[in-house]
């Protein structure tokens, strides 16, 4: 990680592609991103390809900051409703 600063994603709910504030997130190469659930629920989101998983994320819980290799889809494994993008 080069040390840039992380790129937050809000969770705010189970919307589908309405679930991430913003939706799609553009995220350059060389910053990580955090995850951070304002919403009363659990989610657990990873990417698509496999690259990011978060663990479980409690209401008012962030992960730590990933690096985003590459751009693409990613969603909640509890709630598969839940999609975003992130962009480059």
């Amino acid at each position: 990680m080069t040390g840039a600063n992380p790129i937050t994603i809000e969770v705010i709910g189970i919307n589908g592609a309405r679930s991430f504030s913003p939706n799609p997130k553009s995220i350059p190469a060389v910053h990580p991103a955090v995850w951070h659930n304002g919403d009363i629920e659990t989610h657990h989101i990873v990417l698509d390809d496999g690259s990011v998983d978060t663990g479980k994320l409690r209401p008012g819980a962030s992960s730590a900051p990933m690096p985003i290799g590459t751009a693409g889809p990613y969603h909640c494994t509890i709630h598969p409703s839940m999609v975003g993008t992130i962009t480059r």
